[in-house]
């Protein structure tokens, strides 16, 4: 003869929580209150996830990936819905746990106690993500940071300098022995130079021109070959005075290169 009894019974007899059997008759995804819409939850599940996978941050606020799901998706949907299944699955963006504050080392403005102090920042995410690595230029002069540069960086620069001279030249030599040094081939490692051009007819009668020298077009064509022939890969080229005419001559100095 069989017996219906109830929950509560059944439970006090066998010593089981009432609140697993009700836990085991709960479907996977907790059931939508209200008529059937025109996407399930399992297929809007899916569809959420495709967002995700597409999107270019780490996670998504359940805002944002409704609005993507309008717009790219055409899938409307309330975000309290959205809200519900990104919980349920555990698709929410990682969010910074709230606490009582801390004290700041500084109001925002760090001085520096002394020159030549480096601060250093590990574990840091740059967000969001750049579309390409990121190339580490280095301006570097000292033996030390020559290695460093041969080691680490992506290109390598040098400034500001007139016409090629014999300081140039040195710290050329010093580069090639840090590479070698390192043991880095020195084809992979990019150069930059910056060059200081004066317009002479510009220039006050006796002006100190400074580490920079004023010329002809047709030397300042010859200067940036010479750079070009030292293996340069990129020239700076800083005007004086930052008017027209001096890009006018810039111009004529590189169409001269041309012919």
């Amino acid at each position: 003869m069989e017996h219906q009894w109830p929950v509560a019974v059944v439970c006090r007899v066998l010593g089981a929580p009432r609140s697993s059997i009700y836990a085991r008759r709960q479907p996977k995804l907790p059931a939508r209150p209200g008529p059937a819409t025109s996407i399930g939850d399992h297929d809007l599940l899916q569809l959420i996830r495709r967002v995700l996978h597409t999107s270019p941050f780490a996670g998504e606020g359940y805002r944002k990936v409704r609005a993507r799901l309008r717009r790219e998706h055409g899938v409307g949907v309330s975000g309290k819905r959205v809200l519900r299944l990104l919980r349920w699955e555990g698709l929410l963006a990682p969010q910074r746990v709230r606490g009582r504050r801390r004290p700041r080392p500084h109001d925002g403005t760090i001085i520096p106690e002394g020159p030549k102090l480096r601060y250093q920042v590990r574990g840091a995410v740059l967000r969001p993500p750049p579309a390409r690595p990121i190339p580490i230029l280095v301006a570097a002069q000292g033996r030390r940071m020559l290695r460093l540069t041969a080691r680490y960086a992506d290109v390598w620069n040098t400034a500001w300098y007139g016409l090629p001279d014999e300081l140039l030249c040195w710290r050329l030599a010093e580069l090639q022995a840090a590479l070698e040094a390192e043991g880095r081939d020195p084809a992979t490692l990019r150069r930059t130079v910056g060059m200081e051009f004066r317009d002479p007819d510009a220039s006050d009668p006796g002006e100190d021109l400074g580490e920079g020298f004023g010329g002809s077009v047709d030397e300042l064509a010859w200067a940036i070959d010479a750079y070009e022939q030292l293996g340069f890969d990129d020239l700076i080229v800083q005007l004086e005075p930052k008017t027209m005419r001096s890009l006018d001559r810039l111009a004529e100095a590189l169409e001269l290169r041309t012919r």
